[in-house]
């Protein structure tokens, strides 16, 4: 019941959005919070909401489950949002804005392209 709630909170502030805002804004959260915890948990907790959201809308909810898996798979941000960003982030002497700096223009470009691509993916 916790994701349709949440869907229907969200479905709520996006009713009246175009579609490719809508799914900008699935993204853009999805993005932001497989920076904090690890991918897989990202799209387990995300997946029911974006599902239910999708069918409020109307709209495919597979298109809204690409979103989500897209998203998930941004981790470009911070050294913890990915294991092998870890891996690389003491050997490498790298410091915190090291990552943010090189990640905040590809997380960008892709919260832009990927539901662009997924409208037309879908002829929505």
């Amino acid at each position: 019941g916790l994701a349709a709630a949440t869907a229907k909170a969200l479905l709520a502030g996006l009713q009246n959005w175009p579609i490719y805002w809508a799914l900008l804004a699935v993204f853009l959260f999805t993005t932001l919070l497989t920076e904090v915890m690890s991918n897989a948990a990202t799209v387990a907790m995300l997946i029911p909401i974006a599902g239910q959201l999708a069918l409020g809308l109307g709209e495919p909810p597979m298109a809204f489950i690409y979103a989500v898996l897209f998203g998930a798979s941004q981790s470009f941000l911070s050294p913890v949002g990915y294991q092998t960003n870890l891996m690389v982030f003491g050997p490498g002497r790298y410091q915190f804005l090291d990552i943010a700096r090189y990640g905040i223009p590809l997380t960008v470009a892709m919260t832009i392209a990927v539901p662009f691509f997924i409208c037309i993916y879908f002829k929505i």
